[in-house]
């Protein structure tokens, strides 16, 4: 019924990429399901890849250290090649590193005049995503670059074909979250497996 949304795949050409969505929504899987997909794409063509789970810093210096210098991103910015940096977990980030916002800012900024060879995905919740980051991201890579995306929560239709993956009676299964009144907890991912 919702005429905007659209699929990982239709979106990833974008060279920014920002997933928005409520925790449990499966920001981390969708970005692990592009890793997967385009790393042998990335391979083949000599291009490379890096995934930073935000959740694990709490010092900027650690962060800057692991992200920025990097074997793959020091590669990349003594290179001519293209760079993917996929950042999950913006938002856990956040809560150890409170200028993780600017931070990244201003360390993306210096490289402005390369940022058509950097492709970036970031996942975050939505309450919590920084507009002044989103402004700066828009500022260096363009607008035209850079897609902001909230994860639709589940339909009636994902989560029969999950009861049927899972061996159960699509519909028992659909009768019982009604009855029970659970359909909050069905609509995610990461509580549909309770």
């Amino acid at each position: 019924y919702n005429p905007d949304l659209v699929t990982l795949e239709a979106i990833s050409d974008t060279r920014c990429l920002i997933l928005l969505g409520e925790p449990g929504l499966g920001k981390t899987q969708a970005l692990r399901t592009e890793q997967s997909l385009l790393e042998s794409k990335i391979e083949q063509a000599g291009q490379t890849l890096l995934f930073v789970d935000l959740a694990q810093y709490g010092s900027e210096d650690r962060l800057i250290r692991e992200l920025f210098s990097s074997p793959e991103f020091l590669s990349w910015e003594q290179g001519s090649h293209q760079l993917h940096v996929f950042l999950d977990s913006f938002d856990e980030c956040l809560l150890k590193i409170e200028t993780l916002a600017t931070l990244l800012s201003e360390k993306f900024k210096h490289y402005q005049k390369s940022a058509d060879r950097l492709y970036l995905r970031i996942t975050c919740r939505t309450a919590i995503w920084p507009i002044i980051l989103e402004d700066n991201i828009r500022e260096i890579w363009g607008k035209d670059q850079v897609g902001v995306y909230e994860l639709a929560p589940l339909r009636r239709i994902d989560i029969v074909e999950a009861a049927s993956t899972s061996n159960l009676s699509p519909e028992t299964f659909v009768e019982e979250i009604q009855k029970k009144k659970l359909t909050s907890l069905a609509i995610k991912p990461i509580t549909l497996k309770f």
